[in-house]
């Protein structure tokens, strides 16, 4: 008790002119985190302030511990803290941008010290989207897809695709709290819906559905018999110039049997769409042949080699290439 009153003691003077100083380093091995946060969990602002920083010094990517950083608890209860706002009276305050900083040390892969952390995806997934961490969330997305036990997993899969749904909407700018559409969001949630369907069970997702069900979010206001607005249009080349070409024809397809019209804008994409699935498969083909005439050609190289390869002076070698030549 001594020791951690001395603690929280000397680390209301740790941030002073000569620069932070660490208040953990000296108790770190004699004190356990729920010894701190039990002294530190009054209803003071500073008291949880002194356990925030507690940890954030036990956790330092570089200068913390390692067996520390590999607690799942502790790391879950230091991103908590690090995206949590605070109040002053009614005002509510914006979450301090250092303490996201450190958030996003342990959730994004973009950070190079993510790696020294426990990190439990779906959780990290729910405090991004939670917190308005848009592209945080859709890359903690892309990278539960590529692993077999998060795409595998219908629950967790299922609440993903709830909200990218929900992002993909707000992206098209039809959201008062939205300026414009958001031309880069649009192609990477189409991407992630494309890979859900690669990578997540048999038919949990049908990607022409997702794209046009996104696509009629954006509808013009005048209703379907319109012609498009200036948001579907953008979408329209997205999905002309971006989506797999396959998924293009069918969503294009739904649009068609939905009664749309069948304006300039939609033969120019269609046109868009079959060219690129062309030259596609044409690389596809040629890649393939290309791959054949290789394979050839080192095959007749070998051959070519071997038969003109210079006999090696040994009996037993000449022998067996037929070489020894014996005087009778």
């Amino acid at each position: 008790d001594h020791a951690v009153g001395a603690l929280c003691s000397s680390s209301r003077y740790s941030n002073g002119k000569e620069g932070r100083k660490p208040i953990a380093n000296h108790w770190i091995n004699d004190l356990r985190p729920w010894q701190i946060r039990k002294l530190c969990s009054g209803s003071k602002p500073a008291d949880e302030a002194i356990y925030y920083e507690y940890l954030s010094q036990l956790l330092h990517p570089t200068e913390g511990h390692e067996k520390a950083r590999e607690d799942e608890g502790l790391v879950k209860e230091w991103c908590t803290l690090s995206v949590k706002t605070t109040s002053s009276g009614f005002i509510w305050r914006t979450v301090d941008k250092t303490r996201m900083d450190n958030f996003k040390t342990v959730a994004s892969r973009k950070d190079t010290n993510h790696r020294h952390y426990h990190r439990d995806l779906p959780f990290l997934m729910e405090l991004s989207i939670a917190h308005g961490q848009r592209d945080l969330f859709l890359d903690l997305v892309d990278e539960m897809l590529d692993n077999p036990a998060y795409a595998s997993n219908r629950e967790v899969m299922t609440t993903v695709l709830e909200n990218v749904r929900k992002i993909g909407k707000e992206a098209l700018g039809m959201n008062e709290s939205i300026d414009a559409f958001d031309d880069k969001t649009i192609r990477w949630i189409v991407s992630l819906f494309e890979k859900m369907a690669l990578n997540c069970e048999d038919g949990f997702v049908s990607v022409p559905k997702e794209v046009y069900e996104l696509w009629s979010a954006c509808e013009h206001p005048l209703g379907s018999s319109a012609a498009p607005g200036e948001e579907e249009r953008a979408f329209l080349q997205i999905l002309a110039r971006d989506s797999a070409p396959k998924c293009s024809l069918d969503t294009m397809s739904l649009w068609a049997e939905r009664g749309r019209p069948a304006g300039d804008e939609l033969l120019s994409a269609l046109h868009t769409t079959l060219t690129r699935g062309a030259q596609m498969g044409v690389h596809e083909e040629l890649s393939s042949t290309l791959l054949h005439i290789h394979q050839w050609q080192l095959e007749s190289n070998y051959e070519a080699q071997q038969q003109h390869q210079e006999p090696k002076k040994d009996i037993w070698s000449r022998m067996k290439h037929g070489h020894l030549a014996v005087q009778k």
